[in-house]
């Protein structure tokens, strides 16, 4: 999500001038500030998630400790908003919905992007609480995909903008250089970490069906780790030692270069176990790469099923790793696919048009 604000204010600041707050501090705030963004850290606000990405059970202790706080960040967000000079207050999350209520209350014009589809939840309550809040509490909202506007309550506010990419970095004609050592064999990468969600150890799992096939090849796992247990790592490594994967699978943190590492790939892998939005299936097909991804709403959206790649059944490491290997077996399929993918990128996700997009609905908002 911080990545794609930043494309999005790179876009439009020709013609507004971008403050961005931070709830969290880290690298990627210094990535804004090298851009020449004014950018400010506010680590005592407190967003409550509930999305089928990340949420928090009620049995959670955590879940009650950030519900409770949400009126003190209502308040240092409402002081915020009445100090500042800016006119439209852009929410990059669905899991600042209370920060929307402080807005509106201020006085100002609220924009939430919506970049993870609501959870149902056990019984719903929670899912028709926030439907019904970002309705009332917004005046344009923009979904990033029709999945995850379908979460959400109709409404003509309601504007679908696709994450987009910008080519001038994902340049199907880049080369691979910084991490060329790497490669022995085709190349499978995956940008999901290690993550449950993302189905990091469906990946792994689906390795020894790719081996059967191909017998040298690299899997490179880059990404944060959220495997808080342990336990997903352990199931993991207990794969790769059974099945004599150690000299193919590496495991990298996350790069702020993924474009140097997807030119060092022959086939971009997204097996998320829940639906939502991959900004690494349109970074492949902007580089020309073919992509092998969960049949699931998000994904669904962004690839053509046996045109750009292959979509297959969630949890299923046999026929996620076939695709794979199918792809990398035939190199003028993979080459179509790259070259249809990288087609249908520039119609679908590029910078330029899903900008102009964003600055209509900024324009109509201070118009009205």
């Amino acid at each position: 999500a911080p990545l794609s604000l930043l494309y999005t204010i790179r876009g439009v600041r020709d013609e507004f001038t971008p403050e961005v707050l931070f709830i969290h501090s880290g690298e990627i705030v210094k990535k804004f500030q090298r851009e020449g963004i004014k950018c400010s850290v506010d680590s005592s606000i407190l967003d409550l998630s509930h999305t089928e990405v990340s949420n928090y059970s009620i049995l959670n202790p955590m879940f009650w400790f950030r519900l409770f706080y949400q009126p003190i960040s209502f308040a240092k967000f409402y002081l915020i908003c009445r100090k500042s000079d800016s006119n439209i207050l852009h929410l990059n999350t669905s899991s600042l919905v209370t920060l929307a209520i402080a807005v509106k209350l201020s006085g100002k014009k609220v924009v939430m992007h919506i970049r993870e589809p609501l959870a149902g939840g056990l019984l719903g309550v929670r899912q028709f609480i926030l439907r019904n809040l970002i309705d009332w509490f917004t005046d344009a909202i923009i979904p990033i995909s029709q999945y995850d506007a379908s979460k959400l309550k109709s409404s003509t506010k309601i504007k679908v903008v696709h994450n987009f990419v910008d080519f001038g970095v994902f340049d199907k004609d880049k080369k691979c250089t910084n991490y060329k050592n790497l490669q022995k064999g085709p190349v499978i990468l995956h940008l999901g970490g290690i993550s449950s969600l993302k189905g990091t150890h469906v990946l792994i799992k689906s390795l020894k069906f790719v081996k059967k096939q191909i017998n040298q090849f690299t899997c490179i796992v880059a990404g944060e780790d959220k495997d808080r247990t342990g336990f997903l790592k352990r199931e993991m490594q207990k794969e790769i030692n059974v099945n004599n994967l150690s000299e193919n699978v590496i495991f990298m943190p996350s790069v702020l270069d993924p474009h140097e590492l997807i030119a060092c790939a022959d086939i971009i892998v997204f097996p998320s176990t829940k639906p939502h939005f991959a900004r690494p299936i349109i970074e492949a097909s902007a580089m020309a790469k073919p992509v092998v991804a969960s049949d699931l709403g998000g994904p669904h959206e962004l690839v053509v099923n046996g045109k750009t790649g292959l979509l297959v059944k969630p949890n299923d490491a046999a026929a996620l790793g076939k695709a794979i290997a199918r792809i990398l077996s035939d190199k003028q399929l993979a080459k179509a696919m790259g070259k249809n993918g990288n087609i249908l990128a520039w119609k679908k996700f590029e910078v330029g048009k899903n900008v102009v997009e964003i600055k209509k609905v900024y324009r109509h908002l201070l118009i009205a």
